[in-house]
């Protein structure tokens, strides 16, 4: 005999039915996005350092030292509770376009602009600094001072910067007292903490040697 329709034990069988693959899929897609997540969380903080010695390479590898008798490159070594906060100030040959001056209506290319990195106390976390760049577009009569900061990273244990004149290791530096020469050499080692499992953080470190062109000065 042919029935029409669907018996009520059918329906109850067949939401059943539909409802445990609706929680099988969802928490299938649920472990999904979660391994995603750790995966793009994972490859983001392992490029962090790298990307922030990137920076600071580039700009070291275009230092420029006009004048030897002028200080434009001074390395301070600065030390914070939990580690070296150094700071590094340079003129460097990296164009860039900005404004001279407040007072000036159009911003122009330069291709020789001053050049910082320094390490400010984190507003909320006394256990890490804030690391800074400064740009200063062309060059005034203070070239180790002033510009603008921008925040690069905000979770920085350690930023120590040292210098090397052919025979040692120095902590710090300054052309003035070094005849206007620069370092042969400059290793910047980082410290820094990146997002781990879950709200965990964990500390890495990171290092690179900068090998720096030795400038010639025009005989007067």
């Amino acid at each position: 005999m042919r029935r029409d329709g669907f018996t009520l034990l059918e329906v109850v069988l067949t939401i059943a039915i539909v409802t445990v693959m609706m929680v099988l899929l969802y928490g299938i897609v649920t472990a999904t996005v979660r391994v995603q997540q750790r995966v793009e969380q994972e490859v983001g903080a392992a490029e962090i350092g790298p990307m922030l010695l990137r920076q600071i390479r580039e700009d070291l590898e275009a230092v420029f030292q006009p004048d030897p008798d002028k200080e434009y490159f001074k390395g301070a070594h600065r030390v914070s509770g939990g580690g070296s906060w150094d700071r590094l100030d340079f003129l460097c040959t990296r164009m860039a376009y900005g404004k001279e001056s407040e007072y000036d209506e159009e911003a122009k290319f330069n291709g020789v602009n001053e050049i910082g990195y320094l390490v400010q106390p984190h507003p909320e976390d006394s256990t890490v600094g804030v690391l800074h760049r400064r740009l200063d577009f062309f060059v005034d009569d203070d070239p180790l001072r002033g510009g603008m900061l921008t925040e690069l990273y905000d979770r920085l244990r350690s930023f120590e910067v040292t210098y090397y004149d052919g025979k040692e290791w120095k902590n710090e530096w300054a052309t003035k007292q070094r005849e206007g020469k620069l370092p042969e050499a400059v290793r910047v080692e980082l410290r820094i903490m990146v997002p781990g499992p879950e709200t965990e953080e964990l500390e890495r470190s990171y290092t690179i040697l900068i090998p720096l062109m030795k400038p010639s000065f025009a005989a007067p």
